[in-house]
């Protein structure tokens, strides 16, 4: 995981700390000191950094007797975060937002080039951690990328419950509205393309079964962002999932703008996944 040691770090060094004893892993640290120190204090400034590091994960709750490294650089934030994932072959890197909700979080910071650049799965911290993850929503699209992303999430932490939510629009609804007979057929069209969705969500979700201690399934109406918000409002997941690659919605691009709106105004913890 990757800290700048401000204030409001602790809670992506907390939950990295928590996360690495939930999944028996092994923790590095990577702060990069940016800007060219002083003339002989380079040393300096590194072993109070490693001191600093090295008493918080300590003194965490979770990490006592935890096997943990500090990787401590001088240059820029996101090529040391990079640098260190390839270097340790990490499953994961855990960032925060530096500030509380960040407006412009994606165009110019650390996390919009560890994401496009690690080739690793990149979680977003955004909440103190009081328990383990428990509770995660994973949003799908149905395709190889969104799949990646479930599947990956269940490999991480294979005793939480998960949601699996499925946003879609009806084709043509526009054309179909006005006259009491024409709202029938709407009515009786939404209903058919809503059991149909649902049938290939459950299609695409069999080969889990019996993966994690329950699956539900979420299929809704609507525009991607607002039916992932809505959920997590309603079902107050710990962790919410996405695929960067895929073919509509939320997994089309990472940086397109449903998962941009998601990551500048995190409804809870993200973790996104190549």
């Amino acid at each position: 995981m990757a800290t700048d040691l401000s204030p409001h770090s602790d809670r992506a060094l907390d939950r990295a700390v928590s996360l690495a004893r939930q999944i028996e892993a092994e923790l590095h640290v990577v702060h990069a000191i940016e800007g060219e120190p002083p003339s002989g204090h380079r040393d300096e400034l590194r072993r109070e950094a490693e001191r600093l590091i090295g008493a918080y994960v300590r003194s965490a709750r979770a990490g006592r007797g935890l096997a943990f490294s500090t990787h401590v650089t001088f240059g820029p934030g996101p090529e040391a975060i990079i640098r260190c994932a390839e270097e340790t072959k990490a499953d994961i890197v855990i960032l925060g937002t530096h500030k509380p909700r960040t407006g412009d979080l994606l165009r110019h910071t650390t996390i919009a080039r560890v994401l496009r650049e690690s080739g690793r799965p990149v979680l977003l911290v955004t909440e103190r951690p009081f328990t383990p993850y428990r509770k995660v929503m994973v949003a799908v699209d149905m395709s190889e990328c969104s799949r990646t992303a479930l599947e990956f999430a269940l490999r991480l932490l294979p005793e939480a419950e998960l949601t699996v939510v499925h946003a879609y629009e009806v084709p043509f609804a526009t054309f179909i509205s006005g006259e009491d007979s024409d709202r029938t057929v709407e009515a009786k069209h939404r209903e058919n393309i809503e059991r149909l969705v649902a049938g290939e969500v459950e299609a695409f979700l069999d080969r889990y079964s019996g993966k994690a201690p329950s699956i539900r399934q979420v299929v809704a109406r609507g525009m991607v962002r607002e039916v992932v918000r809505n959920e997590t409002k309603r079902s107050r997941p710990e962790l919410l999932v996405i695929g960067t690659h895929g073919r509509s919605g939320v997994a089309h691009a990472l940086l397109g703008s449903v998962a941009e709106d998601l990551l500048r105004q995190p409804p809870c913890d993200i973790l996104a996944v190549r």
